[in-house]
């Protein structure tokens, strides 16, 4: 089958399970039902070296010891990849390399990839006896580029190590800020990490996403006050996008992806499939939803080193409990199924989450740690118990 990249490759995979690569989508659907995918790997850090490299030679045929891959990811489903084409035959040219900016430029001929044999986890060893293979004749890289090309996301970048998308330009610039050392932005404005493990910043105006005129009064024609946490205490101005209440949206760094009021939000962070969905006042005794009820997404830390950093997984209440969705039936107290679930519906908000307590599941109410007012008991911090996370500023009330 032969196949071509369906874009610009572009830098980035830190914390993936594939780490450090250049990537594209192809230009034919494989079959299978997941996505396809195009990833180039370079092994050796500062010891990589510009010139050309035959593919068919020594340990360029072994997925684990290459220093210079080129493969085809065949029908991919979250961390799960079903048929893995990796490199016999070909011509890699490395014309310029900075391994530690991510910085590669060259040019790839005539590659034959043939499906390799899964020995483990992500581990794949020995090419399969078929007459099946993937040919690529030739496509060129280059993550030296991008800078001032258009974006609304920093995953539109050509190097997610180096570039942000800002947010006035709506065009890649190198890194603004360092959000992890307390970076400072001109104007008083909001450093925001763009990738956890890249620490790569931009700078966004501050907002208060719970007033009145959110949409353009505080942050100007096109833009919208997204919250920054989870009590809607703080945001940043975001630019809008085409899709409406209730459409599928592609999420972004510099963007809502959504009309004014709506946000980009996923339902499931690993298999998610995200809607644009109406923003609320989760803690309010009229949280503003019209015709469903507010919820609190809780996200997972390991969500947030993973899939969080492309801007689907906005923290603030969403009016997403509708067309089917509901909360865990169980009432303040009871017993309730499944740990995370919002739960005490009470016609404007999910109240609760369904908390895992030493071993069994019960339906609490949350609450605000800055703020605590709680029916019964008393407000404490929220830590998912299944994996550790301590959910900032949100408490539930024991």
């Amino acid at each position: 089958m032969r196949v071509q990249p369906s874009s610009e490759l572009k830098f980035g995979g830190a914390g993936t399970f594939w780490g450090d690569h250049l990537s594209s989508g192809i230009d034919v659907d494989l079959g299978g039902g997941g996505y396809h995918a195009l990833s180039l790997r370079f092994r050796g850090g500062e010891s990589l070296r510009p010139g050309t490299y035959d593919l068919s030679e020594g340990a360029h045929r072994s997925y684990a010891e290459c220093a210079h891959c080129v493969m085809v990811m065949e029908n991919v489903w979250g961390d799960n990849v079903n048929t893995l084409n990796f490199q016999a035959s070909g011509e890699l040219t490395l014309d310029e390399v900075n391994a530690a900016r991510g910085e590669f430029r060259g040019t790839v001929r005539n590659v034959v990839m043939v499906p390799v044999t899964p020995t483990g986890l992500h581990r794949w060893e020995g090419y399969e006896d078929t007459d099946d293979c993937v040919y690529i004749e030739e496509f060129s890289f280059d993550t030296f580029a991008g800078v001032g090309e258009s974006c609304v996301s920093a995953g539109d970048c050509r190097n997610r190590k180096t570039q942000i998308c800002d947010t006035s330009s709506r065009a890649c610039t190198e890194s603004q800020c360092s959000a992890s050392s307390g970076g400072s932005c001109p104007g008083g404005g909001e450093c925001i990490e763009q990738h956890p493990q890249y620490r790569t910043g931009a700078c966004f105006s501050r907002c208060d996403p719970l007033s009145s005129g959110q949409s353009n009064g505080q942050c100007g024609a096109g833009l919208f006050c997204a919250s920054t946490n989870y009590v809607g205490s703080d945001g940043i101005c975001k630019l809008t996008g085409p899709a409406n209440h209730g459409e599928r949206c592609d999420a972004g760094t510099a963007t809502t992806a959504c009309e004014a009021g709506s946000v980009c939000q996923t339902n499931a962070p690993f298999w998610g499939r995200p809607e644009c969905e109406t923003t609320c006042d989760f803690f309010s005794s009229e949280p503003g939803c019209a015709q469903s009820s507010c919820r609190l997404r809780i996200y997972r830390d390991k969500d947030f080193k993973l899939y969080c950093n492309n801007g689907q997984c906005h923290l603030g209440g969403t009016c997403g409990l509708r067309d089917g969705r509901q909360a865990d039936s169980a009432e303040l107290g009871q017993r309730c199924d499944d740990a995370g679930d919002p739960c005490a519906d009470d016609g404007k908000a999910a109240r609760g989450i369904c908390h895992q307590e030493g071993g069994q599941n019960r339906c609490r109410e949350l609450c605000r740690l800055d703020q605590p007012r709680c029916r019964s008991g008393r407000c404490e911090q929220l830590v998912l118990e299944a994996n550790g996370t301590v959910v900032e500023g949100v408490g539930v009330c024991r």
